[in-house]
């Protein structure tokens, strides 16, 4: 019955107006605030400047609060997309021309983007999953891009956690896996110096995950890391530069190659698999 209510509601947009109002608090004057759909309820949106929030059809959108400050700031949900904030703040902008894309099919659960800064650019490829995930960028020019069907479960205060800073990129390619409390930092986000000359000796890099590798439980990749395709990186290991061979595992402190001719996959076979 509640279904044959909710499909009645959708054929008549001004009920469905009605029905967007009543169960989002949304700004009164702004430039584009375009979420519809019966599954969209209990968000907040707080935008100061010239900012555009939209929403694809067939979305759950619930219990999120998106905070922008700025102009020219997109947030562009996609068709088929979940995103369930628990009733924490999920997006959070400030600065100018920033971008976050989460494109079709995506399921998104307690998870935040953090910006600070201007034109940062966070896309999230179709089919992608996150749980208890931290997005988090500051200053200008950076970019995040997450491949298709990758996944990122995070439990609890033990995220899956992305900072970064002073223009770098962190790619991740399609068909990956992450275990939890795992912290992927492109910058130090303080210096170090040389004594003699006060030159800076600690900075900043970009960061590349290829396709189809499982992180481990608390593993960490720090900036100028490179991760080849079909690669696992054990739990615990800390990552601290450029990888060259895939089917490996990648273990230890700092990280090394500690087997080779290897694949992985999700399913947990009980026989061995030709």
């Amino acid at each position: 019955m509640k279904e044959k209510i909710y499909r009645l509601i959708k054929k008549i947009p001004l009920i469905m107006r009605i029905y967007i109002k009543k169960y989002n608090r949304f700004p009164r004057k702004t430039n584009a605030v375009n979420m519809s759909g019966i599954k969209i309820r209990h968000n907040q949106v707080i935008l100061n400047g010239k900012n555009h929030v939209f929403c694809g059809i067939d979305c759950s959108i619930q219990n999120n609060k998106f905070v922008i400050h700025g102009n020219e700031n997109r947030v562009e949900i996609r068709d088929n997309v979940e995103i369930n904030g628990s009733d924490q703040q999920t997006i959070f902008m400030q600065g100018n021309n920033n971008h976050i894309i989460i494109e079709s099919g995506c399921r998104i659960s307690n998870t935040s983007f953090f910006i600070v800064g201007s034109n940062n650019k966070i896309t999230i490829s179709k089919n992608v999953s996150t749980m208890a995930t931290e997005f988090h960028i500051e200053r200008d020019n950076n970019t995040i891009f997450i491949g298709e069907n990758t996944s990122m479960h995070g439990r609890g205060t033990k995220t899956v956690h992305f900072a970064l800073d002073e223009g770098t990129n962190v790619v991740v390619g399609e068909d990956c896996m992450f275990s939890n409390d795992i912290q992927i930092r492109s910058s130090d986000s303080h210096s170090i110096l040389d004594l003699g000359g006060g030159k800076r000796l600690n900075q900043a890099d970009d960061i590349v995950i290829g396709k189809h590798c499982w992180l481990g439980l608390r593993c960490m990749l720090l900036k100028g890391t490179e991760i080849p395709d079909y690669t696992v990186v054990a739990g615990g290991a800390i990552c601290t530069k450029k990888y060259t061979e895939s089917n490996t595992i990648i273990a230890g402190v700092p990280a090394k190659v500690v087997k080779r001719d290897i694949n992985w996959d999700r399913e947990r076979f009980s026989v061995n698999v030709k």
